[in-house]
This record gives C-alpha cells, sequence and structure tokens, in this order.
C-alpha cells in the first residue's frame, strides 16, 4: 500500500499547488509533510528515499518555475546557516575516514530535510494572508491528527498501520496507548500537536471576531497531544502556554529575562550536580530524569579530540548504543557536525528570534498579531527547551524546518502587506 498511498499524497498535493496562487504555493505541501513518515519510502541501491523527500524535491522545482525569488523573498544571511551544516556535514563525514560517496549521501541526507522545506515556506508564502492561511491549514490538519490520535490511544490501532503502512502502538502508558498518529515518534508527533495547541491559543488570544473557534481548537489539540502520553509534548504546551503569560508583563521583560539568567546561574553553582541535573528532575519524566542530565555530561566527555569534525559515523563506546540515540537536539549537532555546526545552529535559532523580534516592530499599530506574534516565540522558546530532551530525526524534521522557513519571512511579509503590494491589510488598526 506504500506506493498507492505514496501517489495519492503526492498527486494530490502536485495538483494542489499548481492550482494555488503563486502568493501560497506551499500551502498544500506544507499540509502533506504531516502525513509521510520514514515508513513511506523507496530504496534505490544504497540511497534510501523518503516520501517527504521526493514530495520536497517536486515542490521545490515548482515554486522556481512559478518565482521562488519573486518579491517579497529577500535573501539574508541566516538563510546560509542551515544550508552550511548540511554541507559541512559531508565535510565531516570525509574527515573522519569515510569514503567520499557515503560522504555526499551524509551531507544530502541532511540536505533535503533541513533545506529544502525551509526555502519552500521561505519562498512559497509571499504574503502575511498566505502565512495565517498555512498556520490556519496546519490547525485543520492538527484537529484531524489530533482525532486520530485519541482514536490510536484508545484502540491501540494505527490509521496508517491498518492501510499496511508503518506500525501500531507498542507501549501503554498511563492506561492508554503511546500514539504516534502519522509522525515516527510519540514525542515528536506530541511536540507538533504541541505547537499547534499554543498557536490556536494564541488566535484566541489576538482574535476579536473569530474567538470561539479557536478555543475549542485549543481544547481539541491539547488533547490530541496528551493522548501522545509522551512527556515532551506536554511539557511543551504547557511551557509554551505559560509563555503566553508573559505577554501582559513584557514591558518588564528585562526584569524577568535578567532574573530568569541571574537565578540560573546562581542554581547551577548552588546545585551538586549543576543546572542541567536541576532542569532535568523537574522537567524530564520522573523515570528519565537521570538519562536526560547525564547525557550531557557523558557526551562532553567524549568530545576531545572531535570538536571540529564530530564522531563520523563510529559507534559511540558508552552507556547508549550510538550517537543516534542521543535525545538532545543541541548535543546531536554537536556530535554530528562538530562545533562548527552545533554553534550554526546556535546562530540560525539566535537569528531567527532576531527576525521575529524585527517583525514585532514592523506590525506597531496592530495589536492582535502581535499577540499572534508572541504565540510564535512561546513555541520557539518551548521547542528549545524541549529540544534538550528530544532530537529530532527522520521525515519528520521536514515540518520543523519548513515552521522555521516562515518565522524568517515573517518581517518581509509583514512589510510588503503593509506597503500595499499583496492588496490587503494585515487586520484593522
Amino acid at each position: 500500500m506504500i506506493v498507492p498511498y505514496f501517489s495519492v499524497v503526492v498527486i494530490t498535493c502536485v495538483i494542489a499547488t499548481f492550482i494555488t496562487g503563486k502568493r501560497n504555493v506551499a500551502l498544500f505541501y506544507l499540509c502533506a509533510l504531516t502525513f509521510l513518515p520514514d515508513s513511506v519510502h523507496f530504496v534505490a541501491g544504497s540511497v534510501n528515499m523518503w516520501g517527504s523527500d521526493i514530495l520536497s524535491l517536486i515542490i521545490f522545482m515548482i515554486v522556481m518555475i512559478r518565482g521562488g525569488f519573486s518579491s517579497p523573498f529577500k535573501f539574508h544571511f541566516v538563510d546560509t546557516l542551515l544550508p552550511f551544516v548540511a554541507i559541512y556535514r559531508g565535510v565531516c563525514l570525509l574527515a573522519t575516514g569515510e569514503e567520499m560517496g557515503t560522504a555526499v549521501q551524509g551531507g544530502v541526507r541532511w540536505f533535503i530535510p533541513w533545506v529544502i522545506p525551509y526555502f519552500i515556506a521561505r519562498m512559497g508564502v509571499r504574503t502575511w494572508d498566505g502565512f495565517k492561511k498555512v498556520i490556519t491549514a496546519w490547525l485543520i490538519t492538527a484537529v484531524i491528527l489530533s482525532g486520530l490520535s485519541m482514536v490510536e490511544a484508545y484502540t491501540g490501532r494505527n490509521a496508517l498501520a491498518q492501510l499496511g503502512i508503518g506500525w501500531n502502538p507498542y507501549e501503554v502508558k498511563f492506561g492508554l496507548w503511546r500514539s504516534h498518529g502519522p509522525f515516527n515518534s510519540m514525542h515528536i508527533f506530541g511536540m507538533f500537536l504541541a505547537n499547534m495547541s499554543v498557536l490556536s491559543l494564541a488566535l484566541y488570544c489576538a482574535s476579536t471576531k473569530t474567538k470561539r473557534i479557536y478555543l475549542p481548537i485549543f481544547i481539541v489539540t491539547a488533547l490530541g497531544a496528551f493522548s501522545t502520553t509522551a512527556s515532551t509534548g506536554w511539557m511543551q504546551a504547557i511551557i509554551g502556554a505559560c509563555f503566553m503569560i508573559f505577554y501582559r508583563f513584557r514591558q518588564y521583560w528585562k526584569i524577568w529575562v535578567y532574573g530568569f539568567l541571574a537565578a540560573n546561574i546562581f542554581v547551577h553553582f548552588a546545585s551538586s550536580n549543576g543546572l542541567h541535573f536541576f532542569y532535568a528532575r523537574r522537567l524530564g519524566a520522573l523515570g528519565e530524569a537521570y538519562y536526560r542530565a547525564k547525557l550531557i555530561d557523558d557526551v562532553l566527555a567524549i568530545m576531545p579530540g572531535h570538536w571540529l569534525f564530530g564522531h563520523g559515523t563510529s559507534m559511540i563506546n558508552i552507556w547508549f548504543v550510538s550517537y543516534e540515540d542521543i535525545c538532545n537536539h543541541w548535543l546531536l549537532f554537536l556530535v554530528k557536525a562538530g562545533t562548527p555546526g552545533f554553534l550554526a545552529l546556535v546562530v540560525f535559532y539566535a537569528l531567527m528570534l532576531w527576525r521575529l523580534k524585527e517583525c514585532y516592530g514592523v506590525l506597531e499599530g496592530y495589536p492582535g498579531e502581535r499577540v499572534f506574534l508572541w504565540g510564535i516565540l512561546s513555541v520557539l522558546f518551548s521547542l528549545t527547551v524541549s529540544w534538550f530532551f528530544i532530537a529530532l530525526y527522520g521525515s519528520d524534521i521536514a515540518v520543523f524546518s519548513s515552521f522555521f522557513g516562515l518565522v524568517v519571512s515573517l518581517p518581509d511579509l509583514a512589510r510588503y502587506s503593509q506597503s500595499g503590494g499583496a492588496r490587503e491589510m494585515i487586520e484593522e488598526r
């Protein structure tokens, strides 16, 4: 059933992409990504292509044909960082003794899910209204997936598994099957639903005429995240929702930011094990708290001699099997792409937040949109924390990298809409 299922998803997405206006070419693609897990894949020789890879390459060509670099797209320094990491990953493999073919495949394996979806989102959504339509489409998708998640949690039957794709959940937690939907992991599935839950809460707070629509969406997506029984999703939803509260106190941001930093410094030196153990005990699942914190110490202990190029594909001879088991996205980049790759990810994330701040300034006089931007900031902040407890992998990466592309585009989209180039107003002043 893999080929028929993949064909239906791709053909539907391609047709919808062609009939969609040039200003929102990426709309259906961004939704289709959530329905293509790693189990939808094709092997050609030594190359394993995920279904999302093939779809991304097809849609990228369509976006380019339909004016990929046209206004309001502007190339920024932040756009160079993810391509750099992917290319440098190949360099790392070559430097650690791998053959040229393996190194090229390793770089391409990072390039397609991290870079292609990012640029499809950057070039395929060209107006502020188009961006809001993407978020609306994602929310509708999240409601559907939340329903499937709840059914899976109660019955132990995965929707795709019934079609012969993927697998049924094999673990029970809190009396529920650990649903993973069309994603590769219940944790990443929970993170996606948590993101949508926070965004729906932000839209509820930001809206006036359509406020009633978003509260049920928030409840359903929150229940969907809960039904995954993944602590990472729960944690991200709670942190994101709590961070929304700070919007009312944003004028005091210097006080609570500097206070937070000072408190962390104090806790780190006052704690016997350090700050990472302190947070792991309070944010991680109780049975895994020690594992999450000890992971940081053990990985840093094996990095001497590998700071520049990482560990290549070699096994790491410590208490977990290999670096593929590192449940920390920040450490995963350090181990796989060395210090340069890790720093590139950190700088990318910082510049993405700076772009969000820039957009906040552009939207002066639009209070509703500013509230929604705070919701996006809440998602990014909670994602920063959750990456200390989980690492993205497989085809699910494309869902998050495309979201990052949308965030980087926001200042340009806001300026373009305000200038009248999109023939629209963002909202009533």
